[in-house]
């Protein structure tokens, strides 16, 4: 089936509900993005102080800081909300996107959201869940 038809209002609540699950991971990845951040520069300021040649040996970089994909949601709730038609057809790909939440932007999302969140313990399970669906 390559097209669906919905019911707006249906649709509008259902992208609601996925972009509070997504800003709640966006949210934890920054706040995660910025303890790694200082935990980089403590352990360069502790290497520093030696004054060490090899300071920089072994020293972990933080990537870059996660993108917040929130405009995704609020042009296609914009969009719907301003429809004039009680139902519409929606393509796969959009129903991919707009209700099982499967963007193509998810997996580096979800990837980048769990190298700031997982504590050591939880690193094993979470590659265990790579590549599989996760409730976002």
């Amino acid at each position: 089936m390559d097209i669906v038809r919905v019911k707006v209002s249906d649709l509008v609540e259902k992208i609601k509900e996925n972009k509070k699950k997504h800003d709640i991971l966006y949210k934890e990845a920054v706040e995660g993005y910025w303890k790694k951040c200082k935990a980089v520069m403590e352990k360069a300021a502790e290497r520093l102080e030696t004054k060490n040649p090899k300071w920089q040996d072994g020293m972990y970089s933080v990537n870059a800081l996660p993108a917040d994909h929130s405009q995704d949601y609020d042009r296609a709730i914009c969009m719907l909300e301003m429809t004039v038609t009680e139902n519409i057809e929606i393509k796969r790909q959009d129903f991919e996107s707009y209700v099982m939440n499967r963007w193509s932007w998810r997996d580096t999302f979800l990837s980048i959201h769990t190298s700031y969140t997982r504590t050591d313990e939880a690193e094993e399970d979470m590659m265990c869940m790579h590549g599989k669906d996760i409730d976002f």
